[in-house]
């Protein structure tokens, strides 16, 4: 059962700011002028490299507007309160009428794409933290959660790719928070931001679907190097922290019938803890579906992943408060800031 809400709010007068951005950019330490930056797009994301997309205004017969920009260069963009840094991995030129360049830049845990490493099982979760920051040169914290890390899988594979893997078996999230990258329970929650209904929002739309929420699930593993006895952690409402107010999506999903899923195969599921990390993990992300949604507002620049966003004044059930999932920060000479809200929540609010 799915039910789909699309509302346009009354008519916003956007603000357009042609060169007054509310954003400093820097390449390799050198500060890019407002005034040749003609589209400027910052995506945050909990589940992929955060992404730069720049384009340049160019005279083509000086081209030093561009001379910082160059491929593997570091770029800093401080938004609001908020900084982001990464290096530029691709570069456009385009010479003729209106010349620009455009590049794109990846955060800095990219970096991590291509380090092998093989038997990396045994160590806790803050030494793993530790071989990962040397490899990419940024500062990595983790957590304070349960000990995992004697079921850390036998691969031989990326860092980056093994650690997304890792994350997401283990219900955590690998995102950067402004000042380091963080290694975390996917159901942390950073500060929040609140939106005024019919002053800020542009659109919004939200679906509510219980299709893919499960009532409970139950993990089987076993430790297949000593023979022992088979594991087994059943995760239900109880396990989750409710976002919202109101009822959750596995009461939603009992009203229509319960789904109760078992999970059996997990070579790595070698521990009780293990078998609770990874039952909870399946459900949480399954309530993660129940409630999504995109909104289109005037610039936020404080707007990021695992943060809390709220609407004020609006109708039950836009009102929030909804996790952060992912941000596209858009800025150009016609439109101004825009920023577009990705959000996600296991609960309704109250009504």
């Amino acid at each position: 059962m799915q039910i789909q809400l699309s509302v346009t709010t009354k008519p916003v007068l956007w603000e357009v700011e042609v060169y007054l951005y509310t954003f400093t950019l820097k390449i390799d330490g050198t500060e890019i002028k407002p005034e040749v930056i003609r589209e400027l797009e910052l995506n945050l994301s909990l589940d992929a490299l955060d992404c730069l997309s720049v384009r340049l205004s160019l005279d083509a017969g000086d081209l030093s507007a561009a001379l910082p920009c160059k491929v593997g260069a570091p770029w800093k963009l401080t938004l609001g309160a908020s900084t982001y840094e990464g290096d530029i991995v691709r570069m456009n030129y385009h010479l003729g009428h209106n010349s620009t360049l455009t590049f794109i830049g990846l955060e800095k845990l990219h970096r991590l794409r291509g380090v092998p490493f093989a038997q990396v099982f045994k160590d806790p979760k803050h030494k793993i933290l530790s071989t990962m920051s040397s490899a990419s040169s940024v500062t990595i914290s983790g957590d304070a959660v349960k000990a995992t890390a004697t079921e850390f899988p036998l691969v031989t594979d990326s860092v980056l790719a093994t650690a997304k893997k890792y994350a997401l078996e283990r219900n955590f999230a690998l995102f950067f928070d402004g000042t380091q990258i963080r290694f975390a329970p996917r159901d942390t929650t950073g500060a929040s931001i609140t939106l005024k209904w019919g002053e800020d929002l542009g659109t919004m739309d939200m679906t509510v679907d219980i299709s893919e929420v499960a009532s409970k699930v139950q993990v089987y593993g076993r430790d297949y190097r000593k023979g022992t006895d088979a594991i087994t952690f059943t995760a239900q409402a109880s396990n989750l922290k409710k976002l919202s107010g109101g009822d959750d999506a596995i009461t939603w999903r009992k009203k229509a019938s319960a789904l109760d899923m078992m999970l059996e195969g997990y070579l790595d599921c070698t521990s009780a803890t293990a078998a609770e990390d990874q039952a909870v993990g399946e459900l949480q992300r399954r309530a993660e579906g129940f409630v999504t949604g995109t909104i289109i507002t005037n610039g936020v620049p404080d707007a990021a992943p695992t943060k809390k966003v709220s609407i004020t004044n609006a109708p039950w059930p836009l009102k929030g408060p909804f996790v952060i999932q992912g941000v596209s920060h858009r800025f150009d000479g016609r439109s101004g800031h825009r920023t577009i809200i990705e959000f996600y929540s296991d609960s309704l609010p109250s009504a």
